[in-house]
């Protein structure tokens, strides 16, 4: 790929982030939907087309967050109280507003044998009802705040150590928690291309334009923004500042 060619990408990311930052301002400074109607009144558009890195291959924003929400949640979107949040804007608001995630029962248990364990566990400590103990087990999904509780991880412990039966789904239960952590979906949402132009590159994170916070190490990523012009990263950093408070707010 030529450098012609990769400012021609960063120029596409840089419009791409704008129109998105444009399209939730507008949204903001309209009727101001109530807070259950963001996720149908945002327009993603300009992201879902958006070209993404991810361990060697490039596929659209929109693609790669369906395969993680399925990762999560075992399913192409996450419910919420009153509906089903689609695949794009939940890979953004578990990573812009996390802590809003935190008791949402997103986490997909994949056996019914060991959701049922898990659910008398928690009902025996008096973390959960009944009801959510019979829903649970039908439906399968449970909070990161659950997971962390004592009865649960000393279930996920002993799980783990059956390597015949249980130990593949604990796997599987740790990795959509760590699929859940803001830094790992920032980290991994790669969609500013390496101005060196070399196509084996790894693309740069949108957590990576900024610099590393106190005591991080700087990754390989911070050093190839570092050869981004101040004129391209400097609005491309202004934009997705725009873009995260303005869906802060909501």
């Amino acid at each position: 790929m030529s450098l012609r060619a990769i400012i021609y990408w960063v120029l596409g990311v840089l419009i791409g982030l704008g129109l998105a930052a444009l399209a939730l301002g507008a949204l903001m400074r309209a009727d101001a939907p109530a807070p259950d109607s963001f996720a149908g009144a945002v327009d993603l558009t300009p992201l879902d087309r958006s070209a993404l890195y991810h361990r060697g291959r490039l596929k659209s924003f929109d693609s790669f967050a369906h395969e993680v929400v399925r990762s999560i949640a075992g399913r192409d979107g996450v419910s919420d109280d009153a509906q089903t949040l689609p695949a794009d804007f939940a890979y953004l608001d578990l990573m812009i507003r996390p802590e809003a995630y935190d008791d949402r029962p997103i986490i997909n248990i994949r056996k019914k044998p060991m959701r049922a364990e898990m659910a008398d566990a928690l009902l025996s400590a008096g973390r959960v009802t009944p009801e959510w103990a019979e829903g649970f087990v039908e439906g399968g999904l449970i909070s990161r705040r659950l997971l962390e509780t004592p009865e649960a991880s000393e279930l996920l412990n002993r799980w783990s150590r059956d390597l015949v039966r249980t130990a593949k789904f604990v796997d599987e239960i740790e990795g959509a928690v760590w699929w859940t952590r803001a830094s790992t979906l920032g980290r991994m949402m790669s969609v500013i291309p390496p101005a060196t132009g070399d196509e084996k590159t790894p693309w740069v994170s949108v957590w990576e334009m900024f610099p590393p916070g106190v005591g991080e190490p700087p990754t390989a990523g911070h050093e190839l923004v570092a050869m981004i012009p101040d004129d391209r990263l400097l609005p491309m950093r202004a934009h997705w500042g725009a873009f995260v408070e303005a869906w802060r707010v909501r």
